[in-house]
């Protein structure tokens, strides 16, 4: 297993992530926990804790215990193990951050805005329909997640932040 597994690993996560809402402080307390108490088993059942209080969403928990799990297969010395889980979800930590740097400027204020704006919107339209949109939305997000890379999560972050670049991309594409 090399660091590109873990990368990629991350992306994925960092991705679902940033899908839901998700603070950022849970990857934080699972760093410093695996730190402090370099036991896996007591990390999973940590994670596995905190998706049941609702704080980790199902499908990011999977990810992050399917990749431990692989660390755990993949290496038989305990304490490379607790190296590679670290160093995973020290990436996680770089990907999330580096995805929501731009957003998280203003986020309470934009959150606080979208969910009056929803409220206003399902006073309006259909509610039914405009949640099994949102879901249609979500559910097609979700499966991109699943296929980025690492150097794909980069390109994303750098057309987020340079629009002039993913607008001559975005007109390459069209027009070849």
């Amino acid at each position: 297993m090399d660091d590109d597994f873990l990368l990629n690993r991350g992306a994925v996560v960092a991705c679902l992530a940033s899908l839901r809402r998700f603070e950022s402080t849970q990857i934080n307390n699972m760093l410093m926990f695996i730190q402090n108490n370099r036991n896996i088993k007591e990390l999973e059942l940590l994670i596995m804790r905190q998706a049941g209080r609702g704080v980790i969403k199902p499908q990011i928990r999977d990810e992050i215990v399917k990749t431990i799990l692989y660390i755990k297969k993949s290496y038989q010395n305990e304490d490379e193990r607790v190296e590679k889980v670290k160093k995973f979800l020290g990436y996680v930590k770089w990907l999330y951050e580096s995805l929501n740097m731009k957003s998280n400027r203003g986020a309470d204020e934009q959150e606080q805005n979208a969910e009056g704006n929803r409220g206003t919107a399902q006073q309006e339209q259909n509610a039914e329909g405009t949640q099994d949109s949102e879901e249609k939305q979500l559910r097609k997000a979700i499966e991109e997640c699943y296929k980025l890379t690492f150097d794909t999560f980069v390109e994303r972050i750098i057309n987020q932040n340079d629009p002039e670049q993913s607008q001559a991309k975005a007109t390459q594409t069209s027009n070849g």
